[in-house]
């Protein structure tokens, strides 16, 4: 009888040994990316962002705060199962940056990494969580931790969203970019035209520094000019509209165009964003 039962506890160990090392290896790669994203933001090499930044501040929060949690060990089922629904969420969003054809899926900070290759990390990461669950503890002692932690995370993240929302968490975090200067929204989307249509849009550019900033020219090419009210001052804390114009042309189907303007602000001389349409069939 001893032999049957020192097999089933050597199993056992093993199995709990391998859902520490996935959970860990799944927290790791969550701060990985928090300590990138960080770095790109802090270097103003992060490129465009694709969410707003009251979700950019969400989301940066969830992962740190999840994997502390997974490396931390603690209320191990819990993590677990938040872990689960993390990462499954952050699958779906590389999945839809994918179908959508967008290059970078902007995970990683300066490191550009396709929504694709995100989604295969995603899904190797839930496929290891998902096939060394942790086991519930029997005792259900842990359960007040798990209830602690994930109302801990739970609050945060709505005190969070209440913050964007008044205007303080989006200065904060285009600070922590060092984007003194801001498109407000980085991507501006145009709707469907046909194929030969001129379209006018307007840009708002946000300065959020303590001085004057002047746009002193911008990109232009042969279908988009984002350079007609240029040279301008943007006041400081404050912002101006400026005039673009863009040619829907090429094959039926979704485009992108990138543009900059150039600034006389040393800490920022670039600021950018991207403009997204559809050219009707």
């Amino acid at each position: 009888m001893r032999l049957p039962i020192l097999a089933v506890c050597h199993l056992g160990l093993r199995w709990t040994v391998m859902s520490n090392l996935v959970a860990r290896a799944c927290g790791a790669v969550l701060i990985t990316a928090v300590v990138l994203k960080l770095q790109g933001w802090s270097s103003g090499t992060s490129g465009v962002n694709y969410f707003s930044p009251a979700v950019q501040l969400a989301a940066l929060e969830a992962e740190a705060l999840v994997g502390l949690w997974l490396l931390a060990g603690w209320a191990r089922h819990g993590a677990w199962l938040v872990a689960v629904g993390l990462f499954a969420a952050l699958a779906a969003v590389s999945l839809y940056l994918g179908l959508i054809g967008q290059s970078s899926c902007g995970c990683f900070g300066r490191i550009r990494v396709s929504p694709w290759e995100s989604l295969v990390l995603d899904g190797v990461c839930l496929t290891g969580l998902l096939a060394w669950r942790q086991r519930v503890d029997a005792t259900g002692g842990r359960r007040p931790a798990v209830i602690g932690i994930g109302a801990a995370v739970v609050l945060g993240l709505i005190g969070l969203t209440l913050l964007t929302r008044n205007g303080v968490g989006e200065t904060w975090l285009s600070r922590a970019r060092g984007e003194w200067v801001a498109v407000s929204p980085a991507e501006s989307d145009l709707g469907e035209e046909p194929a030969g249509k001129v379209v006018t849009f307007r840009i708002e550019v946000v300065n959020r520094s303590g001085r004057d900033v002047r746009l002193i020219g911008g990109t232009a090419s042969c279908s988009c000019v984002a350079t007609d009210d240029l040279p301008v001052t943007v006041p400081a804390n404050g912002s101006v509209s400026v005039s673009g114009r863009i040619l829907f042309s090429g094959t039926p189907g979704q485009f992108k165009h990138e543009y900059e303007f150039f600034t006389d602000l040393p800490a920022q001389p670039r600021v950018g964003g991207r403009i997204v349409g559809r050219v009707g069939s």
